[in-house]
């Protein structure tokens, strides 16, 4: 009966306009089951396929000890702080990423 703990994230990182993102978020201690949550900038994020003028397409898919985020196409307002939170009957775990979009 172990409360989850995530693998430590880049605390910052970088990535080009238009670029692919994947977010990696892996539970390296924790009982099972796991639930896993993204945010960005304190906002969840949903999967969400629809492609428009203002979001990028996002992927999100789930193991059982992992979750990985994906963005497609990333936007200048897709920067900003991406957290992964898991929690299970124990407790919970958080870790955080500040993304910085840099334009072409």
């Amino acid at each position: 009966s172990l409360s989850p703990k995530i693998s430590a994230f880049k605390s910052k990182q970088s990535t080009n306009l238009g670029a692919k993102l994947k977010l990696f978020c892996f539970a390296e201690e924790g009982s099972k089951p796991l639930w896993f949550e993204w945010h960005h900038d304190g906002k969840i994020v949903k999967n969400e396929d629809d492609y428009n003028d203002t979001q990028s397409s996002v992927i999100i898919e789930n193991s059982d000890d992992s979750s990985i985020l994906i963005l497609d196409k990333l936007r200048q307002n897709n920067s900003g702080n991406y957290s992964c939170s898991v929690k299970n009957r124990y407790g919970s775990d958080i870790q955080s990423t500040i993304l910085t979009v840099k334009g072409r």
